[in-house]
């Protein structure tokens, strides 16, 4: 079984929240405020992933650069690795 992705929890309680809130939703008016709320919503989830992937990236060349500057050996094959980890994690779904 497929491990949970950090933001896939909050997406989740976004998705019964707003399912929750297309029940309500009589006139027009109704219909604005609903689709502001969506809006604030995805909104809100693409600026957690942007900031998600902007870590991973620092991340992954945090690791390259230390990689770099110990050249050869264990501790440099480690770091090497978890840059190549961090770049996996940055670019999986």
């Amino acid at each position: 079984m497929r491990r949970a992705l950090p933001f896939q929890k909050p997406h989740a309680v976004i998705v019964s929240a707003l399912t929750a809130l297309v029940a309500r939703v009589t006139t027009p008016c109704d219909e604005l405020t609903w689709l502001d709320k969506v809006g604030a919503s995805c909104k809100q989830l693409i600026d957690n992933l942007e900031t998600r992937a902007a870590e991973l990236s620092k991340e992954k060349r945090m690791m390259q650069l230390a990689s770099a500057k110990l050249g050869k050996g264990q501790q440099a094959a480690a770091y090497k690795l978890l840059s190549f980890l961090a770049a996996s994690r940055l670019a999986s779904p």
